[in-house]
């Protein structure tokens, strides 16, 4: 009871009041599905998000020093080695975000395409071999995209300390 005479209890409930008409992680809610998803989706969904916003949202590249020498040279004795360390999570980030922009929607699309014609259900069923060379082109592109995806949430799980601005 003490603490609603506190200056925080009400500066804090106010802060709390806000965010529920006006959230502050939208840019995150308005990318999970209404329907059903895996959570194995959903978090490859809200990492994959989580980097595009801190490229697009936070303009990382604009905000942070990432590649101008005279920025580390009064830094740190070790500057170089800083330096080259930004320049490479500066590569990692925007291979990541290219993955993630760019090759993935075209790999969803290839993967639409190489879908075969339906025809008769009970030859697949029946037809291993027949179900295999039909969905070859399928198997491979899902099992390219798989390796793809974990090589980007892996990259993005070890960029977690420094994607902040």
């Amino acid at each position: 009871m003490k603490k609603i005479f506190e200056w925080w209890f009400w500066s804090n409930a106010w802060s709390d009041f806000k965010c529920i008409f006006n959230p502050r992680q939208r840019w995150l809610t308005k990318k999970i599905p209404n329907h059903w998803c895996d959570k194995v989706e959903l978090i490859r969904i809200m990492l994959f998000e989580c980097l595009v916003h801190y490229v697009d949202g936070e303009k990382c590249f604009e905000n942070v020093a990432w590649d101008n020498e005279e920025d580390f040279r009064d830094s740190s004795p070790n500057w170089e080695k800083i330096f080259e360390e930004k320049k490479e999570t500066k590569a990692k980030i925007l291979k990541c975000y290219d993955y993630i922009t760019k090759q993935r929607p075209q790999l969803d699309k290839d993967l639409y395409k190489a879908y075969p014609e339906f025809t008769n259900i009970d030859d697949m069923i029946n037809n291993k071999n027949n179900y295999l060379q039909r969905y070859a082109g399928v198997i491979s592109i899902e099992a390219e995209m798989e390796r793809l995806d974990n090589e980007t949430l892996s990259t993005i799980l070890a960029l977690r300390p420094v994607l902040w601005t």
